[in-house]
């Protein structure tokens, strides 16, 4: 099960260990997602790095504000100390296929329009900010525009034409 799937989605950071056991803290960019779970299967990478490390959860506790996760083949502190500030990653093909969930990997790559239908420009990027405060980095050739993600300011998301239609408030996008 080691083979790297061509649909990985980072999930999160890893931020440092947790005891002496091996657990780690880790940071997820949707404060609010649960989809790790014992047995869950991950990719582990540093951004520098092109080479992933695949672990399997033995257990996660998410009782604090960073979950606390136990990987399998990680057994104390040294190996824990190792991964820090790698990204997690997983299968998007674990994620549920009920068309009514968007999740915002999805955004990337989509066109991005005004109410107008003027293009604003190419999702390339999502942010993640304290708070559950997400933001989508939007490039039109030089040009590179910051959309917070929030319900009244996306109109329209289609999934299966990639583009979005936003509402743009005054300062948002300059032409």
């Amino acid at each position: 099960m080691n083979k790297i799937p061509d649909d990985l989605i980072p999930l999160g950071k890893i931020i440092k260990p947790y005891g002496i056991k091996g657990q780690i803290k880790f940071k997820p960019y949707n404060e609010n997602s649960s989809i790790l779970k014992k047995g869950v299967h991950v990719w582990l990478r540093k951004e520098e790095n092109f080479d992933f490390q695949f672990f399997k959860i033995n257990s996660i506790n998410y009782n604090s504000l960073n979950p606390v996760i136990q990987f399998n083949d990680l057994d104390n502190r040294d190996k824990a100390l190792e991964i820090r500030q790698y990204t997690l990653y997983i299968s998007k093909s674990i994620l549920s296929n009920n068309k009514n969930e968007i999740y915002f990997v999805d955004l990337i790559g989509c066109k991005v329009y005004d109410q107008s239908e003027s293009f604003i420009g190419t999702a390339e990027d999502i942010l993640h900010f304290k708070g559950d405060n997400h933001v989508m980095v939007i490039k039109n050739g030089d040009k590179e525009f910051l959309v917070p993600i929030r319900n009244d300011l996306i109109k329209l998301f289609d999934v299966d034409e990639r583009y979005v239609v936003v509402e743009i408030i005054d300062g948002l996008v300059n032409n």
